[in-house]
């Protein structure tokens, strides 16, 4: 296995925790708000809760050399919906994961976090983005289940720039909510929510703000997990991945004895 990284790429990803960037999620579910205010500012961010992974297949590796791109936009994407009084950062945690997937898939990787990364590239290039991030609000949870969910998108490009093949996952988690107060009912306050006057259901209903963003965290973390996990399998199980990377060896090696002394 060979992995090459850019003298920038391990500060880049050790330090993305601290920068802050906005996130979309699908039209009217806990997507992200406009420009950041005085309130963004005073708004706690949590990371998510997702230690490095391990990837394994009994596929074998993907052939041939692979420069892999971890763009701003991946590194630095949040969960961030004026909603909720805190934000969770997604992008740290899921380039380094991403980042350990392509090398437990492909033979030969090469991690650059350049903004030109793919531009002038003599090997096919892979890229990632978090398409969305949502997740359902404590008073929008039906049957006392709270759903979270990422949609992760990885595109593979060949050595000229052509887009050779794309591939966008879903990872979901699907969780109980903990609520602050207990139901005066004994079950969970979402299952009669239409019972109750509107005084006692903010009562009963509102977790405490510092377990919604642990649970978050938590939740995010495993549809993440999920998503890299079906990105992994979608990757390695491609033929035209396969067949592109193989393609590519092949001419490189054409080339290289085509080349006089």
């Amino acid at each position: 296995m060979n992995v090459h990284r850019s003298p920038l790429s391990v500060f880049f990803i050790n330090t993305i925790a601290a920068i802050t960037l906005g996130c979309t999620g699908s039209p009217g579910v806990q997507s992200t708000a406009g420009n950041p205010g005085k309130y963004e500012n005073t708004r706690t961010i949590r990371t998510v809760e997702l230690p490095p992974m391990t990837f394994e297949s009994d596929r074998p590796k993907l052939p041939g050399s692979i420069r892999v791109c971890i763009p701003r936009q991946l590194s630095s994407r949040q969960w961030n919906v004026e909603r909720h009084p805190f934000r969770i950062n997604l992008g740290a945690r899921a380039s380094v994961n991403f980042e350990r997937l392509t090398i437990a898939a492909f033979e030969d990787v090469k991690i650059s976090t350049s903004v030109d990364c793919g531009s002038t590239s003599e090997s096919p290039h892979l890229t990632a983005r978090i398409v969305s991030a949502n997740r359902e609000h404590y008073t929008d949870v039906k049957q006392g289940r709270q759903r979270t969910s990422i949609q992760f998108e990885m595109t593979l490009f060949s050595a000229d720039g052509n887009e050779v093949w794309r591939s966008r996952v879903e990872g979901v988690d699907e969780s109980e909510p903990a609520y602050a107060g207990a139901s005066p009912f004994g079950h969970t306050p979402s299952h009669h929510v239409e019972v109750l006057p509107a005084k006692l259901l903010e009562v009963v209903t509102i977790p405490e703000r510092s377990k919604r963003h642990e649970d978050a965290a938590i939740d995010f973390g495993v549809a993440l997990a999920n998503a890299l996990e079906q990105s992994f399998e979608a990757l390695l199980s491609s033929p035209e991945v396969r067949a592109a990377l193989s393609d590519d060896d092949s001419n490189a090696h054409a080339t290289t004895k085509a080349t006089p002394l």
